[in-house]
Formats: C-alpha cells, structure tokens, sequence
C-alpha cells in the first residue's frame, strides 16, 4: 500500500515535519535518563552515599526505595522534555489531553513504575545474594517471566487505569467490527469503545 493513496502532500509533509523534532525529542529523553543514571553511579551525592548507607540496615526496602526513588528520579528528570513533546502532539491534533490530565495521567504511570522498579531492585538483590556468581542468569528468566506476565496482564490491568472502556451499542459499527474479525478468523467477544 502507498502512503500516498490515503493522506495527500500536505499531510505527508506535516508529519515529516513532526516527526524529525520529535526524535531528538526522544533522543534527548534517552541522553537525559543515561547521563543521569550514570551521575548517580560515578558521583553520587553525599546524601544518597548516607541514604544508602542507611538503607544498608534493611538492605530489602532499602532496594525498594533506591528502585522506587530512581524511577521518579528519572521521571522528574525527563519532565520539561515530555511537557514539551505533549505540547507538540496537542499542537498537531495527535492528543487532545488539557494539562491537567496529562499531569495526573504521568503521576499514576510514574507510581506504577516506582512501585515496579522497586519490587525490581528487591528481586534483584535477593538474586546477588543468592546467586553470587550467576545471579545474571536467573535475573534474566525473572525479566522474560516478567515481560510475559505483562504482555498478557497489562491490558487487564494497567490499562483501565488510564483509559475508559464502554460496550460498544448494537448497530452497524459494532456489526462490522465482528463481521470483520470474523473474516480474519479472530474470537470476537465484546466489542469496547475506549476513550484514550
């Protein structure tokens, strides 16, 4: 199929113009969350030094927190960044989210990725203080456990904490969605509409 029969020049054009930000956008992001982390690693902050001395105590919530702080950290680091490159998409019409969602929007995402970094980094260190040496391996079959158990609980879970789901009513638009998932030999239960 050619791009070409479905969107027109100008169209074509306002994406490329889009888009091309937008990476350095996301590259920056990336440079951003990358020269952070590796602050933290090469010259921590005396503070952190002394939290983390701290937390050496209960070295399991220690990890918790050193994995739920990291992820905010991370999150409040990259903050004008994703302002800037929601801006964009508002601009454009790819989002229609006010400020005051996206906001409460980023603060459920970053305390879920808090909650799920620091019940990383506690895995994590159960597994270097069993596994010394090889703590790779099993850390390893734990990520692709994981991955695999969020592939399929995600859409059960996460995402009705950030999207609406309605049945979609008996009519023509709900008939052609199963008649076309029928074609394509898909299960088709329910049909939802979801306000993104």
């Amino acid at each position: 199929m050619e791009v070409q029969s479905y969107f027109s020049t100008g169209e074509l054009d306002r994406a490329s113009d889009f888009k091309a930000p937008q990476r350095l956008i996301a590259l920056g992001s990336l440079l951003l969350a990358g020269g952070t982390l590796a602050l933290l690693a090469l010259r921590p902050p005396r503070r952190l030094r002394r939290a983390l001395e701290r937390a050496g105590a209960r070295p399991v919530l220690g990890a918790v927190a050193a994995g739920a702080g990291v992820s905010l950290l991370l999150v409040v680091v990259d903050l004008p960044l994703a302002a800037v490159s929601h801006e964009r998409a508002v601009r454009v019409g790819l989002a229609t989210q006010e400020w005051p969602a996206w906001f409460w929007d980023l603060a459920r995402s970053a305390g879920i990725g808090a909650a799920l970094a620091g019940v990383g980094a506690a895995v994590l260190l159960a597994l270097i203080r069993r596994f010394p040496r090889n703590w790779w391996l099993p850390g390893s079959a734990a990520v692709v456990a994981f991955a695999v158990l969020f592939t399929w609980v995600g859409p059960v879970v996460l995402d009705p904490v950030f999207n609406d789901f309605e049945e979609l009513p008996e009519g023509r638009l709900r008939t052609e969605v199963l008649e076309l998932a029928e074609r394509a030999d898909v299960e088709g239960g329910e049909v939802y509409s979801i306000d993104a």
